[in-house]
């Protein structure tokens, strides 16, 4: 299975280089704009070619992976910020409602805060200055590219809605005892329709984005504790370690024990 969930516990991650990525998901949203060079992107199974000063919004929960088409490098540059969902909590309602019909907005239609606004908050979260700054600048961002997306209201019909509300129930209640029956119940729908849905939009089985889920809250507990692995993993709702040790090769291709020492000097 080559997609993944993406998950964090800091409050904004940036980047200034762009490398080909996987095809993964995580619960924020991601902003990306494109330096120099030429990249394609695969949103959502639709597949956009970014040029230089191009800009791409991508909401949470939607599948994206990046490749490189500029040839002879390893990266591009690039501004790249993904916020922690509580610094731009009043979008949260249109993010659960909507999705982008183009998830990109070309150079010559980009509104100049836009650039600026990106370059200042990836500089404020790397002064590490007070989150408000932050929130204030995402506030521009968002507010001079989200009129220009073409919203489409997700129906609960097609299961667009659906999705990214059963996304965000698992991603809260990941550490629980979960099953695709369960969860299909909460939601008043066949666990075959759900288990469809996960195939068909979310390109990964309901068992493997659980886990992975459970997998990036482990992540973060070993790398900024020094609790046992045995409390963490049952804390991230793994019933054995034969289960946990398992699942979490496969998701980050290390042990826990390995994942811990190679992230130790980030504690």
């Amino acid at each position: 299975m080559d997609e993944f969930f993406e998950n964090s516990v800091m409050k904004i991650r940036t980047f200034n280089n762009i490398y080909p990525f996987r095809s993964h998901l995580h619960c924020e949203p991601e902003l990306f704009y494109l330096l120099d060079g030429q990249v394609e992107i695969k949103v959502n199974a639709k597949t956009y070619i970014l040029q230089k000063d191009d800009f791409v919004f991508i909401f949470p929960f939607c599948l994206h992976e990046f490749k490189l088409l500029t040839p002879n490098v390893e990266c591009l540059p690039a501004y790249g910020i993904i916020p922690r969902i509580d610094l731009v909590d009043k979008y949260v309602p249109l993010f659960h409602s909507h999705l982008p019909e183009n998830p990109v907005i070309r150079s010559d239609e980009l509104h100049p805060d836009v650039r600026f606004a990106i370059q200042r908050i990836i500089e404020t979260a790397t002064a590490q200055e007070d989150d408000s700054v932050v929130s204030a600048y995402l506030q521009v961002a968002f507010a001079r590219t989200i009129p220009q997306l073409a919203l489409e209201k997700q129906a609960a019909k097609n299961g667009g809605m659906l999705i990214q509300n059963v996304l965000q129930y698992i991603n809260q209640h990941c550490s629980e005892r979960l099953t695709l029956e369960g969860v299909a119940a909460t939601f008043f729908v066949s666990r075959a329709h759900l288990s469809n849905l996960f195939s068909n939009k979310v390109k990964m089985s309901f068992n493997d984005f659980l886990n992975s889920l459970r997998v990036n809250k482990a992540q973060a507990l070993l790398s900024q504790t020094d609790r046992s692995i045995t409390d963490i993993l049952f804390e991230c709702g793994f019933v054995s370690t034969r289960s946990f040790n398992r699942n979490f090769m496969k998701f980050t291709q290390m042990t826990p024990s390995e994942y811990r020492r190679a992230t130790r000097n980030h504690i």
